[in-house]
């Protein structure tokens, strides 16, 4: 496959290859590395607060840490601030599939601005999701992957909260295994990266004996890792869109001009 067949897949006829959104996100997360990446760290800092927070607890050798009202409501903030990540990259990996380049400060200033919807619906989603899983798991499953580019489409096509969990429900239909698919694939890439990077730190944190560079390991892990996944998500918005509705990517990214 050609890189040009890699950022425009042919149009409008079904296709949809969970190796094409595989390829399409990992060149886009490498082209555009450094700004997502910054941004990843900055809306992951709340993490980094918590893992200082709880250094205590490791000192002091406590098996179970001991969390506090506010350490619950950090928890609760780093979940919407990464469905916020979601939101915010999409214009940068829509702006790049269309062979631009977006600096910093567009992906801020353009990908934030549908914060407050997105902020709602990552609420309401990560409510829903929750339930699904407790009540049992397989509703929490296929809630996740029937609403796994509500985030996009809000931020793209700004229909509302409602219309957003509609907008994904209608293009994810057809393609829910090849969704769930890659979304297992993304979860075993993430957690073989963490264990891998989390490994070789680990050596250097034994000699070193830090529990403050552990902190700082994990939270670097932990923004590379939504980074990616937010824009592996932003593709399969993409690629679903080309798919099943045969616009380009020119006229997706036209909501952006």
């Amino acid at each position: 496959m050609t890189d040009s067949m890699a950022t425009q897949p042919s149009l409008g006829r079904g296709d949809f290859s969970v190796g094409g959104v595989l390829k399409r996100s990992f060149s886009t997360f490498f082209a555009n590395f450094v700004p997502f990446l910054v941004l990843a760290l900055i809306l992951y800092l709340p993490s980094l607060l918590l893992g200082f927070g709880s250094m205590g607890d490791l000192d002091a050798g406590t098996v179970a840490p001991q969390y506090t009202p506010a350490d619950f409501a950090v928890m609760a903030l780093s979940v919407v601030l990464s469905y916020i990540l979601i939101g915010a990259l999409v214009y940068g990996t829509v702006q790049h599939l269309t062979g631009r380049s977006a600096s910093l400060g567009d992906i801020i200033g353009r990908g934030l601005s549908r914060v407050v919807p997105v902020i709602v619906i990552a609420i309401l989603l990560s409510i829903a999701v929750t339930v699904g899983f407790v009540l049992l798991v397989v509703p929490g499953i296929f809630l996740v992957v029937v609403y796994s580019v509500v985030i996009p489409a809000a931020v793209v096509e700004r229909p509302g909260i409602i219309g957003s969990f509609k907008r994904s429900w209608e293009l994810t239909k057809g393609y829910r295994w090849p969704v769930l698919g890659l979304l297992l694939i993304l979860f075993v890439i993430l957690v073989v990266f963490s264990f891998i990077v989390g490994a070789a730190a680990g050596f250097a944190i034994f000699f070193l004996d830090s529990l403050e560079l552990l902190v700082v390991v994990n939270y670097v892990i932990s923004a590379i890792s939504g980074a990616f996944a937010s824009v592996m998500i932003a593709v399969l918005y993409h690629d679903l869109r080309v798919a099943k509705e045969g616009v380009s990517s020119a006229q997706i990214a036209a909501v952006f001009d």
